[in-house]
């Protein structure tokens, strides 16, 4: 399930939504990066026209994870250049871990290797009934958080069409995985390039998580984004995608 955006571009351009919306995030930024990549997005399950898995006997991180893995093989490409918005760095991260070979470049944006680290507080909203508030949380603050930057009604609606597809309940399973992970140990077995940007006044993955990417993962680029917050990609899809473009090509945005 998801898109597949045709362009002339032979690299590939794997791109992985985060918790709350699906693969048409990116449509927002498709335009400058279909110049030169071939884009795939897949909707995870859970997401958009993709249904939740039916079996809850296994950790959906990881059975995410799995599933970004099964596509990229499934879609001709030896290697991809995998990027991930906020969770879905999260499981690029994994991907790159679990399935090394798979992966030629990293760009996690908004991301982090530990969503509950220095933050105890934030464990308990994912315990219970709680996840399910939570995750509806999520869908309200980014609605506030992006709906007034989109011009036009037809972007609005998408944003909403997006929070209204989601699965809650699978989200607030989703929730409590992601608090409960910790990458930091594992960010030195990444040898690929990487590319991490942050927004400065990121809450929900603030700048001390994008520098523990950063001193992790040998040899990677950071730029924090000043004014950004966490919806940045969305926000300001041009500077977004100016900044994956050039560190594609080599010449990094700092």
């Amino acid at each position: 399930m998801g898109g597949r955006f045709r362009q002339p571009g032979e690299d590939m351009l794997f791109l992985i939504h985060g918790l709350g919306v699906d693969h048409r995030m990116w449509v927002f930024q498709q335009r400058r990066l279909t110049r030169d990549y071939h884009i795939k997005a897949p909707d995870l399950p859970g997401f958009g026209e993709n249904p939740p898995p039916e079996n809850t006997a296994f950790d959906p991180l990881v059975h995410l994870a799995d599933f970004v893995a099964d596509e990229i093989k499934s879609s001709g490409a030896d290697k991809v250049n995998l990027c991930g918005y906020s969770m879905g760095g999260t499981l690029a991260l994994m991907v790159a871990l679990r399935n090394p070979g798979l992966v030629d470049s990293l760009a996690l944006v908004c991301s982090s290797p530990c969503w509950g680290g220095g933050r105890k507080w934030v464990r308990g909203l994912t315990l219970g009934p709680l996840a399910l508030l939570s995750a509806s949380f999520l869908g309200f603050g980014m609605r506030a958080g992006v709906y007034r930057h989109l011009k036009g009604e037809a972007d609005r609606n998408l944003l909403l069409d997006m929070l209204g597809k989601a699965d809650k309940y699978f989200s607030a399973r989703l929730l409590k995985s992601l608090f409960a992970v910790d990458l930091r140990p594992r960010l030195g077995e990444i040898k690929v390039p990487t590319l991490i940007i942050g927004g400065e006044r990121d809450l929900l993955a603030p700048v001390s998580h994008q520098r523990f990417l950063h001193q992790g993962i040998e040899g990677s680029s950071l730029a924090l984004i000043p004014g950004a917050g966490h919806y940045y990609c969305i926000q300001k899809p041009d500077d977004f995608a100016s900044r994956l473009a050039d560190f594609e090509r080599g010449i990094i945005t700092r």
